[in-house]
């Protein structure tokens, strides 16, 4: 698929997005997540919250570009059915498994280790026990963004505060939209908990 071509796909499911009132991933966060999972090499990618498939896209772009595979997760069908929608049409489909299903039951039944990791979940109380189930299933180094940190700040202060303590997690926030958390596992990490 040109750039172009998928440009005008990224375009048609933000505006999809927006007109459905699940605004998705901020571009630039989508671009930086993209870049990551190509400069990491990542193999097993990992989205908590699929929405329409705006990060979906992104995701699978770089899994197709690794020979990865990126597993989706999302308790709702029909936006789920979108994302298939527009990933057939980019051709990326059978790079991704879409799951509709709880986040941590989901975690709970993956085979592989997870290089990379979005979360981007609708319910912002299922973040942290979200990551606390993927904990174990983490490969050293992974990456993990969580999205709506800022906007969702009080909502999701109990999550920050989890991480901030958690001496095995490098923390950097971005300011792209919502606000995103950008960590960094690192198992050996000394002091742990």
């Amino acid at each position: 698929m040109s750039s172009v071509a998928r440009q005008e796909l990224l375009d048609a499911l933000r505006q999809h997005a927006h007109r459905n009132g699940a605004p998705p991933l901020h571009p630039d966060a989508a671009r930086l997540l993209h870049w990551l999972a190509l400069t990491t090499g990542a193999q097993h990618a990992l989205e908590l919250g699929t929405g329409n498939g705006y990060a979906t896209l992104w995701l699978a772009d770089a899994m197709a570009q690794n020979g990865g595979q990126l597993i989706s997760v999302d308790r709702d069908a029909v936006r789920q059915q979108v994302a298939r929608d527009y990933l057939a049409r980019a051709g990326l489909l059978d790079v991704v498994t879409l799951r509709c299903d709880d986040a941590v039951a989901a975690i709970e039944t993956l085979d592989s280790p997870v290089d990379l990791a979005l979360i981007d979940l609708g319910d912002k109380e299922a973040y942290l026990p979200s990551l606390r189930a993927l904990l174990p299933r983490l490969r050293p180094h992974a990456v993990i963004m969580a999205d709506n940190v800022r906007s969702h700040a009080q909502e999701l202060a109990a999550f920050l505060d989890w991480i901030r303590a958690e001496p095995r997690f490098a923390l950097t926030e971005l300011p792209f939209g919502p606000g995103q958390a950008l960590l960094c596992w690192l198992p050996d990490r000394a002091g742990t908990r």
